[in-house]
């Protein structure tokens, strides 16, 4: 599910389909297989053509072109050495959550264990000690 390259993570989401998607002061997205998503803060949403700046704390009314999410299954998904998180899903749909400078950008929970971005973009790893980086 996720694998350590030279240049970050690999997220391997292929088929999973998305179950749900929660608003709170966040932005969660669940999969199949307890594959689950948190995004903290703003992150850009690109969909048919057309891109959304959105933030689920500051403007949670604007998350409307995600309601679509939960009938798509996910592709795949980086992580880069920066802390940017980038996901596709099987209908174009692509997702990209830049880190944040003071908090937790995004975290992603997974049978294999815990990613998280830190604050300024660091990325820590929770999971089977081989697999760290």
């Amino acid at each position: 599910m996720i694998s350590v390259g030279e240049s970050g993570y690999e997220i391997e989401l292929g088929g999973l389909s998305v179950l749900y998607c929660m608003v709170d002061y966040g932005f969660t997205i669940c999969f199949e297989q307890n594959v689950t998503i948190r995004i903290e803060g703003p992150f850009t949403y690109r969909r048919d053509e057309k891109s959304w700046e959105l933030d689920p704390e500051h403007q949670p009314e604007g998350l409307g072109p995600t309601l679509t999410l939960p009938r798509t299954k996910g592709r795949g998904g980086t992580v880069d050495l920066d802390g940017i998180l980038r996901l596709t899903f099987d209908d174009g749909t692509e997702l990209v959550v830049p880190p944040d400078e003071h908090y937790e950008a995004w975290t992603l929970s997974t049978n294999d264990g815990l990613l998280v971005c830190c604050p300024g973009g660091q990325i820590a790893f929770f999971g089977k000690p081989d697999d760290q980086r």
